[in-house]
């Protein structure tokens, strides 16, 4: 399932009442950022190129999700020794401090031409229910779409779905359970997955769009043996920077990807028997971080990492490896510390 895809030149320029709101949170969280950063900043969160926008984003969502964690945060800070910064320097309210370094994982092809997709993602938008999710699935037909007429196909099929049945294929089956509907419409087809709410998540009415049900497994992108998630454990280890001391955790944000499996794959690889990875002492996975998406966020701890990380951040959804499986703890949402 890719992200919705909102640019900057679009959020700036939009009417609509969301969005003014949404560009007056971005500039008191940017009013908080260091004075010396924000020109660099500001290039890159206005460079008109969707992925610069995203990075930048998810760079001061987190600067600010910290403040709100009543963390002094310092960024780019200078390392003894060598040339190259980790993004942020941390210090929680005890006094420990932590380094966190920010990533994403994205497929350029997907990232643009994405209009239809986002058409299809605003007709979901208006759709709520308590027992299912609805994901698009396949090809997207070219605009323009029938909005009202795919509005009325899905609600019909919520209508006509049995819940009992459809929890129990999917747990029995995995993804192949799953009810699958096609509208068609002249020479296309518009095909879509309905998803069973399971555990915490059912009988909640909220939208139809699967962004992440706190914890069930996350899906990301994954390719191969080494997966873009995995490549960016590699490409963001601590020895980089030096011979770091302090706690140091990765921030991934999984911003689009059409081939899924578990994050856990990802995880058991990176922190084996045999690579361990010790120096890393958690990953931090947002799945789809923007400025209409704060709360899909959840910290894996790294079982071998030397030194642990026990600050702030497990104030969130979190992973830990117990027995051989990914155990998870429930935790605040991260938008109840954004202001």
């Amino acid at each position: 399932m890719s992200s919705p895809v909102f640019t900057y030149d679009s959020l700036n320029k939009s009417e609509r009442p969301e969005c003014k709101a949404i560009r007056r949170t971005l500039e008191s969280w940017f009013a908080d950022f260091p004075e010396e950063e924000k020109a660099e900043f500001r290039r890159r969160f206005n460079s008109g190129v969707d992925h610069n926008f995203y990075s930048a984003f998810f760079e001061l969502y987190l600067h600010e999700l910290l403040r709100g964690l009543g963390c002094k945060v310092k960024v780019e800070p200078p390392v003894n020794g060598v040339k190259t910064h980790p993004d942020f320097l941390v210090e929680a309210p005890s006094g420990d401090t932590f380094y966190l370094e920010a990533t994403d994982v994205i497929d350029p092809e997907e990232l643009t031409g994405n209009m239809a997709l986002q058409k299809v993602l605003d007709i979901l938008k208006k759709i709520e229910h308590p027992n299912f999710f609805v994901e698009p699935i396949g090809r997207i037909p070219p605009l323009p779409l029938p909005e009202n007429d795919i509005r009325r196909f899905v609600e019909e099929q919520l209508a006509s779905l049995d819940y009992e049945q459809a929890a129990r294929d999917y747990k029995e089956k995995g993804k192949a359970g799953r009810p699958i509907r096609v509208y068609r419409w002249k020479d296309y087809s518009l095909t879509f997955c309905f998803i069973p709410k399971l555990g915490q998540c059912r009988g909640k009415i909220t939208g139809v769009i699967p962004l992440l049900q706190i914890g069930d497994p996350v899906c990301v992108p994954l390719r191969g043996e080494d997966g873009p998630i995995t490549q960016k454990i590699k490409d963001k280890r601590p020895s980089r920077y030096g011979d770091l001391r302090q706690p140091y955790i990765i921030a991934i944000d999984i911003i689009t990807g059409r081939i899924s499996t578990d994050v856990e794959r990802a995880f058991d690889r990176a922190f084996s028997k045999k690579q361990k990875n010790e120096r890393i002492s958690g990953i931090l996975i947002g799945t789809g971080i923007s400025p209409w998406c704060y709360d899909n966020l959840c910290l894996y701890h790294n079982p071998y990492a030397k030194p642990r990380y026990t600050s702030v951040l497990t104030k969130l959804p979190q992973y830990k490896r117990e027995n051989g499986k990914w155990k998870f703890k429930d935790g605040e949402r991260p938008s109840n510390f954004l202001h």
